[in-house]
């Protein structure tokens, strides 16, 4: 089976949100479904057209980051474009106009992509980052490996199997990474956390993962952290499909 050497990073998926926001379709995304919901605008209030710009939100919607051991930290950043991106949450319009857009890079045609069960940006990313440098926050994003049965639109619960360099790892597990405002650089200790989904449908998204990181290129005694996320996040006004 013929797959991609790497998925959307989040700066890649920031790049495109804007494009499918722009698109405004209101098919219904990968589980073929379509939803009359509102969408929730910066302040709070509701719109059902689609409209706006991605935006950091102010409605509750945000992500902490907690870390503890050899560093000891809290950070909490209100949901944003780069926070959250899934395939269930855009359109099957938008999601045919972005093959149409990558063109080559995008591995073959819309119908080829979904008949081999790959995403068509990703099935699920979680990036709580502070939404103005997005270098401090942790990521998580399933591997190359997964499908679409995979990872339904539901709750459930998946092993992070290792860091971003093992994304090629087994399908239906999850990569993650942390970083920092700082010159210090961690790798994720394999194995050693999940993601628990406890809410997942085209209104929300809410859980927490948690997976361990050790300072890389430390001669002594190296940094070991323990990071935790919890998130919740809604479906904005820069999704399409919900």
């Amino acid at each position: 089976m013929h797959r991609r050497s790497a998925r959307w990073t989040s700066l890649a998926i920031a790049a495109l949100i804007p494009l499918l926001a722009a698109c405004g379709g209101d098919s219904g995304g990968r589980d073929g479904a379509t939803s009359t919901a509102a969408s929730t605008t910066t302040d709070g209030s509701s719109t059902s057209d689609g409209g706006g710009q991605p935006s950091a939100s102010n409605d509750g919607s945000e992500c902490t980051v907690t870390l503890a051991g050899d560093r000891d930290d809290t950070w909490t950043f209100p949901q944003a474009a780069t926070s959250f991106s899934t395939d269930y949450w855009f359109s099957e319009e938008d999601l045919e106009e972005t093959i149409e857009f990558l063109g080559a890079a995008a591995d073959g045609t819309y119908d080829e992509i979904v008949e081999r069960g790959d995403p068509i940006i990703t099935f699920l990313q979680i990036a709580c980052s502070d939404p103005d440098n997005l270098v401090q926050g942790a990521l998580v994003t399933h591997t190359n490996a997964t499908v679409v049965s995979d990872i339904p639109m539901a709750p459930g619960s998946y092993p992070i199997s290792g860091g971003l360099f093992d994304a090629d790892g087994p399908a239906g597990t999850f990569v993650a990474s942390l970083s920092v405002d700082d010159e210090v650089l961690y790798g994720t200790v394999d194995g050693s956390g999940s993601l628990e989904i406890t809410r997942w449908d085209l209104e929300a998204i809410e859980g927490s993962f948690t997976f361990e990181v050790r300072e890389a290129f430390a001669e002594d005694d190296p940094e070991e952290i323990t990071v935790r996320v919890d998130f919740s996040f809604v479906c904005r006004d820069w999704f399409s499909g919900c």
